[in-house]
């Protein structure tokens, strides 16, 4: 049994663990491991939006381009594709990409062919609706889950190995304890919302929206043809990441 929080990044803790040191799981769980090379990571989460059927032929030729644009030497290192119809029976086309490498992505990012895309004139004349939110977390502030130990989807797939069996889960608030930071920081939120973006005069191109301090997105799915669950959760403050690399909103 080994700790979710790997060696390098383990220090001494003010702040205990919720169950004792002797606790054990019911069952195993793994995370996914990278050497100390890593210090953070990005994931881009980029989506074309339809209301109409008809348009989807549309939507589908706009993410076949966003995803084209990953074959530059800058690219991510993996993918993943997904589809969600939200509350307002819009079809939101997603593709959410992973780097180990910001700087790399901040190549792509504002590379003439990407940027070229997405601030085209065409983008606001052709009744689909774009939009993309940029997490960047540093190692401490960021944790997975896994029931597996290869093939990891999602944030893992850029960090290779997996753990051994892992004591922080099964139990109410192991998912804190998962994350390095919180050895030493009890990762409380603000109350205050702040906006990051821009918008220019007279366009619709851009519209931010406000983030939280510390606000926890989380990756939870189910691999259904292997019956295996992966979570994976990040705790920080995104619009400082954002802003960290001049990055959109």
């Amino acid at each position: 049994m080994e700790s979710a929080i790997d060696t390098h990044l383990q220090c001494p803790r003010t702040l205990s663990r919720r169950v004792p040191d002797d606790y054990e799981p019911p069952f195993p769980m793994f995370v996914a491991r990278a050497d100390e090379s890593l210090e953070q990571v990005v994931m881009a989460y980029l989506g074309v939006q339809h209301a109409q059927q008809s348009q989807r032929p549309a939507a589908l030729a706009a993410l076949r381009d966003i995803v084209g644009s990953f074959e530059s030497p800058d690219g991510p290192i993996q993918h993943d594709l997904t589809h969600h119809i939200d509350n307002q029976d819009h079809h939101n086309l997603m593709v959410v990409a992973y780097w180990a490498d910001a700087a790399a992505f901040c190549r792509w990012l504002r590379s003439d062919a990407v940027t070229g895309w997405w601030e085209s004139e065409d983008r606001l004349t052709e009744g689909l609706g774009y939009f993309r939110e940029i997490l960047a977390p540093r190692a401490e502030q960021l944790e997975t889950l896994y029931a597996f130990t290869e093939d990891f989807p999602g944030v893992g797939g850029i960090m290779r190995e997996s753990s051994g069996e892992i004591s922080e889960h099964g139990y109410w608030g192991s998912m804190r304890d998962r994350i390095p930071l919180s050895q030493t920081d009890w990762l409380k939120p603000t109350d205050e919302l702040s906006r990051l973006g821009r918008s220019g005069p007279g366009r619709s191109r851009d519209h931010p929206w406000p983030r939280q301090h510390r606000a926890d997105p989380i990756r939870s799915g189910l691999a259904r043809s292997r019956g295996h669950r992966a979570r994976t959760v990040l705790r920080g403050d995104p619009a400082d990441s954002a802003s960290r690399y001049g990055l959109p909103a």
